[in-house]
C-alpha cells in the first residue's frame, strides 16, 4: 500500500488490515494486517477517538459505561471476532518478541499497529535507511466510521508530571533538576535521541524537532481535534486503570461483553472510592 495514504476513518484501518492479512495453507495467520489495540493505552486512544469518556471532569466521577466507551469496545470486539481469538493467539505466539528487531512490524509479520512514539525510535535503530512517507508512515488515530462516533472524538495524548513532594528535604535541588528536565537542551537532545514527542507548547514550532513523530505531534497540537489525558490525576486513578485493563482483556478475548465488563468496573471502582 502507498505509505503516503492515511486512513479517513477507523473503518479504513480494519479494511486495510483485511487486505494486508495473509494465511498459510492451513488457514493460520502468516501475516496480520492490523493488530487490534492490544494494550491499555492503545485501547484508551481508540475509546477517545470514538468520543468515549472514561472520566467526567465536571462531576469528578469515573464513567466506564459511557456510550462512547461502549461503542469503541464493541467496535474492537466485533473485529476481533472476525479475525478469531484463537487465530490471534496463535499468531502472537508464533512471532516471538514483540519489540526490538524481532517485532512483528519490523520483521514483516504485521502490516501496521496502534502504538507509541517509541516505534519511531526502533525504526531508526534497526532500519535507518527507511524514509518516512516512502517506506513507512505515522498518523493519529482517525475518527470512527460514519455514524459510529458517540460524543466528540478526541486524541489521547499524555505525559508524566514532575512533582516535588511537600516537606521535601532538598527542594532547591529538586527545582534545579526540574529546570534541567524542562530545558530546551534536554527536550531537544534527550527526547531527540529517542525520537520521542516533545509536548511543550513553547517548543511545538521549533524546527530542530525534525524527526517524524515530532512532526505528527506538532500537527496534533496545532489541530482542531480536542486532546485529552483520558484520566485525570484522581486518587483512584491507578486502581481504575488496573480494573479497566483487566476488563479490556476479557472483552477482547470475547469472554465478556463490553456492557457487562464496564458495569463491573463501575461497581468495583465505586467501592474503592467509598473505601470498601
Amino acid at each position: 500500500m502507498d505509505p503516503k495514504s492515511e486512513p479517513a476513518s477507523t473503518d479504513d484501518l480494519w479494511a486495510w488490515g483485511q487486505k494486508l492479512t495473509k494465511k498459510d495453507a492451513d488457514g493460520n495467520l502468516s501475516r496480520l494486517g492490523f493488530l487490534p489495540p492490544a494494550w491499555t493505552w492503545a485501547r484508551f486512544a481508540w475509546i477517545t477517538a470514538f468520543g468515549g469518556k472514561l472520566w467526567d471532569t465536571n462531576s469528578n466521577q469515573p464513567t466506564p459505561e459511557d456510550p462512547g466507551v461502549l461503542a469503541a469496545l464493541n467496535d474492537i470486539a466485533s473485529n476481533v471476532k472476525g479475525i478469531g481469538v484463537d487465530n490471534l493467539t496463535r499468531w502472537s505466539s508464533s512471532v516471538g518478541s514483540q519489540s526490538g528487531a524481532q517485532s512483528p512490524y519490523l520483521s514483516g509479520n504485521l502490516g501496521y499497529q496502534l502504538d507509541g512514539d517509541w516505534t519511531g525510535q526502533t525504526i531508526f535503530d534497526f532500519h535507518p535507511d527507511w524514509v518516512a512517507g516512502k517506506d513507512y508512515n505515522m498518523t493519529p488515530v482517525p475518527a470512527p466510521g460514519a455514524g459510529k462516533a458517540v460524543g466528540t472524538p478526541a486524541i489521547t495524548l499524555w505525559s508524566w508530571p514532575l512533582v516535588i513532594p511537600a516537606g521535601g528535604k532538598h527542594t532547591d535541588y529538586a527545582w534545579e533538576f526540574m529546570r534541567y528536565m524542562l530545558s530546551p537542551e534536554y527536550q531537544l537532545n534527550v527526547h531527540g535521541k529517542f525520537k520521542e514527542l516533545v509536548l511543550r507548547k513553547s517548543m511545538k514550532a521549533d524546527k530542530r524537532q525534525w524527526w517524524p513523530a515530532a512532526t505528527i505531534a506538532t500537527g496534533m497540537l496545532n489541530g482542531t481535534t480536542p486532546i485529552t489525558p483520558v484520566i485525570p490525576m484522581a486518587v483512584v486513578a491507578a486502581e481504575y486503570i488496573t480494573l479497566l485493563a483487566d476488563a479490556f482483556d476479557k472483552v477482547f478475548t470475547l469472554a465478556e461483553t463490553p456492557e457487562a465488563a464496564m458495569a463491573q468496573v463501575k461497581k468495583d471502582i465505586v467501592a474503592k472510592m467509598n473505601g470498601s
